[in-house]
């Protein structure tokens, strides 16, 4: 059985195709909204979006929806954005093609990512900074 996960990772892939960047690293994915159940003969939707490039990574946004073959109705199961990391052929970081916002709705994407962006990278600096309290106390 495949999970949830590796569903949202796979779109996320595909839309990483689109940048050409190569091999790439899942660095971080980042549920947005909660999980309802699939069910076995449900059709999944999926539909991802890069929403911003940085300088080695970018961040994809996932949608997962649901379809009941039988009754035609669609349903909204689960949002996660994921982090990718380029990396070339032995492992490094290398950089990735910018990303051109089209419609004002890349534009929103773009201004979201950097903001999550900001905010991991405050919590990442919290947490490194208990981290060195506990060690050395």
């Amino acid at each position: 059985m495949t999970s949830r996960r590796n569903f949202l990772t796979g779109a996320a892939a595909t839309g990483i195709a689109f940048c050409g960047c190569g091999m790439l690293d899942a660095a971080r994915a980042q549920p947005k909204a909660p999980r309802l159940p699939v069910k076995i003969g449900d059709l999944l939707i999926l539909k991802s979006s890069v929403n911003r490039a940085f300088n080695t990574s970018m961040e994809i946004g996932v949608k997962c929806w649901v379809e009941n073959y039988v009754s035609g109705k669609t349903r909204h199961v689960a949002s996660a954005y994921l982090t990718f990391v380029a990396v070339d052929e032995h492992g490094k970081r290398k950089p990735v093609p910018p990303l051109i916002q089209e419609t004002e709705e890349d534009k929103r994407r773009y201004e979201d990512a950097g903001r999550r962006r900001e905010l991991r990278m405050e919590e990442a600096a919290r947490r490194a900074e208990i981290t060195q309290k506990k060690a050395n106390p």
